[in-house]
């Protein structure tokens, strides 16, 4: 039987009941973390984290992706630094590609450069400082809320926006907006902003580099059945949809689902009630057999000259730093 579950609690996105009898849970929530930055970590390396301020996928790893790649092809010995979330190892651990230990997400990355898995992250800093980094791109960096002398990029779901705008566990904040917007030297909203977060980025902080990406996926040819465990799954399906996939069926899973052998055989049944190829994310590929299915990549498509103001912000922050 194929599982349909929700990827984050339904009332995340809007205000009720549910929230409000969790907003005691979500003000020590929120002195936790004030707690945690009351004790910052100067990086023995220079660093820039990623991250985003709710809870769920809002497209980190495609922007940490993009990130190091041009970091790397400016000759830049470029690590990536994530906790592993999905994996066994607390690191600090170089990953291998075809280490199952260690999260889907840092396999995606090992595959694009050197990459480190660290639950602690000064102890995976200290570890690609050792083996020759000369900068860290931290994957959820910006939550790792003792690092605060970083270049900081946070990355908001622009449709999905801050949800009912609570901390956890009462909404999706991680933090409140306005702390994350104040503290970000970049802010990149990607899709459609229907809450005009642009506009609140702008006056929250007037020196932001702001950027807006459209994320495009590649779809094969054909009838597709497209499955995904992501945190929000239709951001994929609409994706596929948007660069004119013939998407004729879905399936979701929740985020870093193990796909199981049942998982599989179901998936493939399914398929071929609807004569369809599978057709998933980089991400879940990680999880799955080789060639299970087919694969989608996931393009960023930077508006206007976003780009090239955030790497111009970026290539300053090395400048500072005497990296070239």
């Amino acid at each position: 039987m194929i599982h349909k579950m929700i990827p984050t609690p339904a009332w995340f996105a809007q205000d009720g009941t549910l929230p409000r009898l969790c907003q005691p849970l979500a003000w020590l929530y929120g002195a936790g973390a004030r707690l945690m930055r009351a004790k910052p970590y100067a990086p023995i390396l220079p660093t820039i984290l990623v991250g985003n301020v709710t809870a769920g996928g809002a497209g980190k790893t495609p922007v940490v992706r993009a990130i190091a790649r041009w970091l790397r092809d400016q000759g830049v010995d470029t690590h990536v630094i994530l906790r592993g979330y999905g994996g066994r190892e607390a690191g600090p651990r170089r990953v291998a590609p075809d280490n199952r230990d260690v999260g889907d997400e840092a396999r995606l990355h090992a595959r694009d450069g050197v990459t480190w898995v660290a639950r602690h992250r000064p102890d995976g800093l200290n570890a690609a400082a050792a083996a020759g980094a000369r900068l860290a791109v931290l994957d959820d960096g910006m939550q790792s809320l003792h690092l605060q002398s970083g270049l900081t990029v946070l990355v908001i779901d622009g449709p999905f926006g801050i949800g009912n705008g609570r901390l956890l566990p009462a909404g999706p904040l991680r933090e409140p907006l306005v702390n994350a917007l104040t503290r970000s030297d970049g802010c990149i909203i990607i899709g459609p902003d229907p809450h005009r977060l642009a506009e609140q980025a702008q006056r929250i902080n007037p020196a932001i580099t702001l950027c807006r990406v459209q994320a495009k996926a590649q779809p094969p040819p054909g009838p597709l059945a497209a499955f995904a465990g992501l945190a929000r799954p239709e951001k994929f399906f609409e994706s596929l949809h948007a660069s004119g996939g013939q998407v004729v069926a879905t399936r979701r899973f929740a985020d870093h689902h193990p796909y199981r052998p049942q998982d599989l055989r179901a998936l493939e049944a399914w398929a071929q009630q609807h004569n369809a190829q599978l057709v998933t994310t980089e991400k879940d590929a990680m999880r799955l057999p080789p060639d299970f299915a087919l694969v989608a990549p996931l393009d960023l498509d930077w508006l206007g000259d976003s780009r090239a103001q955030l790497l111009s912000r970026i290539a300053g922050a090395c400048h500072t730093k005497g990296i070239s």
